[in-house]
């Protein structure tokens, strides 16, 4: 450590400083106190909204043995980072995923936050990327980040789930939760996940909307609420979470309400009631949510969309959540839109208009917008095993 000290000074007196606006890339991440970058090898982070200066992330930049602090045997050069909450995720050329967090699930004194090479349930084993995808995301739900996620009634339950069961810290019980990575596949046809609660993979699968136009090529998530965009345009939100869809029996029940009930119960808050980690979870959850993207004082036919697309957490629930777009008219201005998926009932949210903020940073890459008028954007599936 002594001999990588002065390169490290070196290195970070000479790096390029990302925007703290960036969206996030395979390269930049945003965590919920920190953010996180990939320059030269090394894995930097300095905190949010702040004017630090970058430095190696936990003062050696690469995933490390705690006890040593020496590089993790066996890892391979850094290639994507991504955050949520209180969580990193890194993948390396050898498309191993490495985990930093807080391991509650070990008995004994309290444990400090430490990187991990394994992933899964009931017994973690390495992680790999076995196949190419054309976009990722990465998200984490806790008691702590976002405290309950709602199910179809808009019934609040602790967002740590079964993982609740395993944490032997009671000073971290808002820290229990669950973690995924959500990906397109390398052809834009299917949407694969991977749960720290399930056995090691990312071969499940969740369907894409079906009245889609277009194929996905961007994706966003936070919390279990997951964003996409689509080469035509096209956005679509919703909460996909293997517990909370109805796919966990064995920690939860289910009751499934008819369509009509829901409607009719969709505006009322129910999230004055005291959540829990176990209760009756009301099915079924709804279908994708498509958002029509309109600005104010901007026809569609002038309007053209970057192909990046990026999610913040506004507070708790499963809405809570602000959709960014980078955009460019045919004129030549740019902007950011931004749409809070938390709206008023007496809101349309599929018409609703996207907050505009202009922008000296133009996306690199634009698509035009294809307006085709389709009320039905129904899943018959929840749920795949390849």
């Amino acid at each position: 450590m002594q001999i990588l000290a002065p390169l490290i000074l070196l290195f970070v007196a000479s790096h390029t400083v990302c925007s703290a606006h960036e969206f996030q890339s395979s390269t930049y991440a945003r965590g919920a106190e920190f953010e996180y970058q990939i320059a030269r090898r090394q894995l930097l982070a300095r905190r949010l909204d702040s004017n630090d200066e970058w430095s190696p992330q936990g003062g050696v930049g690469i995933p490390f043995e705690e006890k040593t602090l020496q590089p993790i045997d066996g890892i391979g050069e850094l290639e994507q980072v991504f955050a949520d909450a209180d969580q990193i995720a890194v993948i390396d050329s050898k498309n191993q995923v490495y985990l930093y967090q807080s391991d509650t699930s070990v008995i004994g004194p309290k444990e400090p936050y430490a990187w991990h090479a394994v992933w899964g349930a009931p017994s973690p084993v390495a992680f790999f990327f076995d196949r190419k995808f054309r976009a990722v995301s990465f998200s984490r739900h806790t008691d702590e980040s976002i405290g309950y996620i709602q199910d179809a009634l808009g019934i609040a339950h602790l967002a740590g789930g079964a993982s609740y069961l395993v944490n032997f810290h009671k000073e971290k019980k808002g820290k229990s939760g669950l973690t995924h990575f959500y990906a397109i596949s390398e052809e834009g046809s299917r949407l694969f996940f991977a749960d720290t609660g399930l056995p090691t993979g990312i071969h499940y699968e969740y369907p894409l909307p079906e009245k889609r136009i277009g194929n996905p090529i961007g994706i966003a998530s936070r919390g279990s609420t997951v964003a996409i965009l689509t080469d035509k345009g096209e956005v679509f939100t919703k909460m996909l979470d293997f517990d909370f869809l109805g796919h966990n029996p064995m920690m939860y029940q289910y009751r499934y309400n008819s369509k009509s009930l829901i409607d009719e119960l969709s505006h009322f808050s129910f999230t004055e009631l005291t959540p829990s980690h176990f209760g009756t979870v009301n099915l079924p959850y709804g279908d994708w949510l498509k958002h029509e993207v309109k600005v104010a004082g901007v026809t569609t036919e002038q309007l053209m969309l970057g192909t990046e697309i990026d999610m913040q957490t506004t507070g708790k629930g499963s809405f809570n959540r602000l959709v960014l777009l980078r955009y460019q008219t045919k004129s030549g201005v740019c902007g950011v839109l931004s749409k809070n998926l938390n709206t008023k009932p007496s809101e349309n949210p599929e018409i609703q208009n996207w907050e505009n903020t202009p922008s000296k940073n133009c996306p690199d890459r634009t698509i035009e917008i294809t307006s085709v008028k389709d009320e039905s954007f129904v899943s018959k599936k929840e749920f795949n095993y390849e």
